[in-house]
């Protein structure tokens, strides 16, 4: 899994009152870039700070997937619980 972090450039639907939601327009790498690109939008656009993990096959999103099961999970038990499993 990679983590990757950038910058998204977001337009308003609605670009008469602005009261509708924000969409997704594109990424960026270069801060500077993603805020001229939402400038072709005036006051409809705006830029947000994303970090996105990426993986490469999907054994690897399951196994992952997997293990943030296993770590909420035992979030929940008490330490007497966990001692009695013996993980941790």
């Amino acid at each position: 899994m990679k983590t990757v972090s950038m910058f998204e450039v977001l337009r308003c639907v609605d670009m008469v009152e602005a009261r509708g939601p924000f969409v997704h327009v594109n990424y960026f790498t270069v801060e500077a870039d993603a805020v001229n690109a939402a400038k072709i939008y005036g006051i409809f656009g705006e830029t947000k700070f994303v970090t996105i993990e990426i993986f490469e096959s999907l054994p690897e999103f399951v196994e992952d997937n997997r293990q943030q099961t296993i770590k909420k999970a035992l979030t929940k038990l008490s330490e007497e619980e966990r001692n009695a499993l013996r993980v941790g």
